[in-house]
């Protein structure tokens, strides 16, 4: 009997003393950096963060019908020299954290205005964020259109 009873306590205490993976990522810090990575393509801070700091290294992005890495990527959003103002809105925020990851599914309001026009986007996007070199990075991002608006600011 002493012998199960000493079994049973050391496995009790080896599984007591296992990391708790659960509280490496939360939702907060998923959502900021989903809203980080957003931040660094605004036209006004384009890029301003090192982009490795933001993806992982196999980053992927399904967006327009394509499938890019990374560099393929910044060449699509790349700000185009009329661009004045960006802007993103996320609603609809579904958060799953597992471990060192997260998934958050959500939908994009975007602005994006010109000289002379103004472009309202809708997406219904899904990204993945992992642990990479001790932060959280998107390592794959799924974007859909759902609408498009285009408002001429010249008025003709």
């Amino acid at each position: 009997m002493k012998t199960i009873t000493i079994f049973l306590m050391a496995c009790f205490i080896l599984a007591s003393c296992q990391p708790n993976n659960q509280s490496d990522v939360s939702e907060e810090l998923a959502i900021n950096t989903l809203k980080a990575f957003y931040a660094n393509l605004d036209v006004d801070t384009y890029g301003s963060k090192g982009w490795l700091e933001l993806v992982t290294s196999d980053f992927k992005v399904f967006e327009a019908g394509k499938q890019m890495d990374l560099a393929a990527f910044l060449q699509f959003s790349k700000p185009s020299d009329d661009l004045a103002e960006t802007n993103w809105t996320f609603s609809a925020l579904d958060v799953t954290l597992d471990g060192s990851s997260a998934h958050i599914s959500y939908l994009n309001d975007g602005l994006f205005r010109h000289s002379n026009i103004e472009v309202k986007l809708k997406w219904m996007e899904s990204v993945l964020l992992v642990r990479d070199e001790g932060a959280m990075k998107v390592k794959f991002l799924n974007s859909n259109l759902l609408d498009r608006q285009i408002i001429d600011l010249d008025g003709t």
